[in-house]
């Protein structure tokens, strides 16, 4: 069978002609899928590192405690309240005292471990409103 190319205009203009929309709604569509995989990911991430973040806080924090006891902080740290006269008159020896007994290196993995952790919650938050802002829209 042979088409002529008077046909072919009759046939073209017989086919139904998209909304003038149809891309631009496409191409939205696609982009909003496109951030939805991204919050995901980015969720997913988030959450491992909520966990992983609560995962080392915990023995931080009994260690922090341990070393707390064996360097006699609590003995320095319940002197400023019992006497504080005594504080009060030789504060310049008992400033370097009290912060030589301080674990500095626990309280760093613990300080460490809570910034991870309020980090992760602030973003998890954050990815998770992306889902709720779309389902309002």
């Amino acid at each position: 069978m042979r088409i002529h190319p008077g046909e072919i205009n009759n046939l073209t203009s017989a086919m139904p002609e998209p909304p003038a929309q149809l891309l631009n709604k496409i191409m939205a569509s696609i982009r909003s899928e496109r951030g939805a995989m991204a919050a995901r990911r980015r969720i997913f991430a988030f959450s491992f590192g909520l966990l992983m973040s609560l995962a080392v806080f915990i023995p931080s924090l009994l260690s922090l405690k341990q070393e707390l006891a064996q360097s006699g902080f609590y003995a320095f740290f319940s002197l400023m309240f019992s006497d504080t006269e005594i504080v009060a008159v030789y504060w310049r020896n008992f400033a370097p005292s009290i912060l030589e007994a301080l674990p500095a290196t626990s309280l760093i993995f613990l300080l460490t471990a809570a910034c991870l952790f309020l980090q992760s919650v602030s973003g998890l938050l954050k990815n998770i409103s992306f889902f709720n802002r779309k389902s309002l829209a």
